[in-house]
């Protein structure tokens, strides 16, 4: 048997499954409970209200990993809740050891206590921000040696034996918590940038879709329950039915989806997690099916809206795209979609995909939505929706605004992204010592 030499500046150690792993000469192999003190929360008595208050920050999981520090929590205890708590300082890494999101880890960004699922590393001599990257980078250890029972543990005796590559030199690992956390406060920052534009497009849509462009005179209509709404005099009142021609769709599981069929399959589930407003055929994919599957259906056209007709959340309901960029693609649409397609010009295809997020259209569909757990909106409800139309010149100009909103946040969302991969892509070199700082 040969035995493989580590290249130089290397060594080999023992790592787990009984396999070896190269690491710098100048990096150990530690366990947690050498790389500080490992501290266990509780739980002051939630029936004595003197504990609590909103004067000490108190973590259970639920407030890990939102971002890097722990800033706030959703309970707080008080001055004498705090006494009775074991607490832990400035910087110190919380790591859940308890319960189905076991291994979400935060720092502390002030003394602070937390609930007994979370174990904290108060440490010593070594760097609790590169701690925190190692811990975050080996997430997958933590869940892989916790009980699998029908609640995950992994008690602090195990916790502590959990081991990890640490720098020898402080600097090192400071250098590199350094790089980290310069791209997670870019992520951070883009973060906050998205949220303030969504917020910017939110209430130019409310404004644009009820008000339109430089109006002063408005009329009031008849709308739900008797009461009237105002708009724009120029505009109409339409019911979706005197638009929209509605087709049919499928009524095909996940489990019928493929990636080779010759039929593009729209499905609700990904109407709701991953297009908004509109399918661009040219940037997207979609799930395949085989054609014998759905040769019943209709072909999607060009501009078709595809409304989800249920929801896990009433808010949810009626969420829709449009199609955009079909080209030659065959297309249907499948389980749970309303399929509506224009009767004529009297909507652009642009506005379109801005019919359900119109305030006065989005109150009649969670306003007939029915269920329990799962809300549905049925065609004949859809097909009554009274819509607010402006004139199709200032259609079309309402679009280009919010498009141009859509546009900027799709390119900082991308931004981010690829800021995500760019640093799980340094964990991997940095964290493991294959690119040295």
């Amino acid at each position: 048997m040969s035995l493989v030499t580590p290249k130089k500046g290397y060594k080999s150690v023992p790592w787990l499954f009984g396999k070896k792993i190269e690491i710098p000469d100048e990096w150990e192999v530690k366990s947690i409970k050498e790389l500080g003190e490992i501290v266990t929360g509780n739980t002051p008595d939630t029936t004595n209200n003197e504990y609590y208050h909103s004067d000490f920050l108190w973590a259970s999981p639920i407030d890990l990993q939102k971002e890097k520090y722990v800033k706030q929590t959703n309970v707080m205890v008080s001055k004498k809740g705090f006494s009775i708590s074991r607490k832990i300082p400035k910087d110190s890494v919380l790591v859940v050891c308890i319960g189905s999101t076991i291994g979400k880890i935060g720092i502390a960004s002030v003394e602070m206590s937390t609930n007994q699922q979370i174990n904290s590393i108060i440490c010593n001599e070594n760097d609790s921000h590169f701690i925190y990257y190692q811990l975050l980078h080996n997430n997958y250890l933590i869940k892989n040696i916790a009980n699998q029972s029908a609640i995950p543990i992994l008690n602090k005796t195990e916790f502590g034996k959990l081991k990890l590559f640490i720098p020898t030199k402080i600097t090192e690992q400071q250098k590199i918590a350094t790089i980290l956390s310069n791209v997670d406060n870019l992520i951070e920052s883009t973060g906050m940038v998205i949220t303030n534009s969504k917020k910017v497009k939110k209430g130019l849509m409310q404004k644009l879709l009820t008000q339109g462009i430089g109006h002063t005179k408005f009329k009031k209509v008849p709308w739900l329950f008797g009461k009237d709404i105002e708009i724009p005099e120029e505009w109409e009142v339409k019911k979706t039915d005197d638009i929209f021609d509605f087709l049919i769709s499928g009524t095909n599981a996940r489990s019928d989806l493929n990636d080779v069929g010759e039929i593009h399959y729209i499905h609700y589930g990904d109407i709701h997690t991953k297009w908004n407003n509109e399918l661009n055929f040219d940037s997207e994919k979609t799930p395949r099916i085989d054609k014998e599957k759905v040769s019943r259906l209709p072909l999607l056209k060009e501009g078709d809206l595809i409304i989800a007709d249920a929801s896990e959340d009433v808010e949810g309901s009626g969420t829709s795209i449009s199609l955009k960029n079909i080209k030659n693609k065959k297309i249907v649409a499948g389980l749970h979609t309303l399929v509506l397609r224009r009767k004529d010009e009297t909507i652009s295809f642009e506005f379109m995909k801005y019919l359900t997020s119109i305030s006065y259209v989005k109150i009649q569909i969670t306003s007939w939505v029915t269920g329990a757990k799962v809300f549905g909106l049925n065609k004949k409800s859809c097909k009554e929706i009274k819509v607010p139309l402006p004139p199709l010149s200032e259609q079309q100009k309402i679009a280009t605004i919010l498009s141009n909103i859509d546009s900027k946040i799709e390119s900082q969302e991308q931004y981010k992204e690829n800021l995500q991969k760019l640093k799980k892509s340094l964990m991997q070199k940095l964290l493991t010592g294959e690119v040295r700082v």
